[in-house]
């Protein structure tokens, strides 16, 4: 870790140390994993975690809220709290959030190209289909849903996929 990133997390720590402890456990985990900060210049303090060029994560503070945010489209299962998080990125209503499954990854149309041409992929039960670019990491506003253990899990795997994929230059 460079001391600008040593400094950062020394500033994230006292933000996030009176609050729940799970978003300590998060960054600590992101960490295990070789991802490191890296400042994000906007509204608040914001921290991308970032690995060979890839970010996985992010925290941002602002009037007193925290909001946690991470990408899982690469993970063949997720549980329904990632489900709901993405409908509501999508404004979908989360009654809907039983309705829906077959997360995978599939091809984007888009020409944006900051995707890495691919995007979240939803088919509910009914045949209806949502997407989300990959480019756009999920916020988790209402932390206290998290599992943990899966949301350790789902790191992993993305993680994984990440590390199967070329360095960003």
């Amino acid at each position: 870790m460079t001391k600008l990133q040593q400094s950062l997390t020394e500033k994230l720590y006292p933000m996030i140390e009176n609050e729940k402890p799970i978003y300590k456990q998060m960054v600590e985990y992101l960490f295990s994993l070789g991802y490191l900060p890296q400042k994000l210049n906007n509204k608040g303090f914001s921290l991308y975690f970032v690995h060979s060029g890839k970010k996985i994560a992010r925290i941002r503070i602002y009037d007193s809220n925290i909001e946690f945010a991470f990408k899982f489209y690469a993970c063949k299962s997720v549980p329904a709290w990632c489900i709901n998080s993405l409908l509501a990125e999508c404004d979908m209503p989360f009654e809907d959030a039983g309705k829906w499954y077959d997360l995978s990854m599939k091809k984007c149309d888009n020409d944006c190209t900051t995707c890495g041409s691919v995007k979240y992929n939803y088919i509910s039960k009914d045949g209806r289909e949502i997407y989300k670019c990959t480019s756009n990491l999920i916020c988790f506003s209402n932390i206290d849903v998290i599992d943990f253990d899966d949301f350790k899990k789902i790191v992993a795997e993305q993680h994984e996929f990440f590390m199967s994929l070329p360095p960003c230059k």
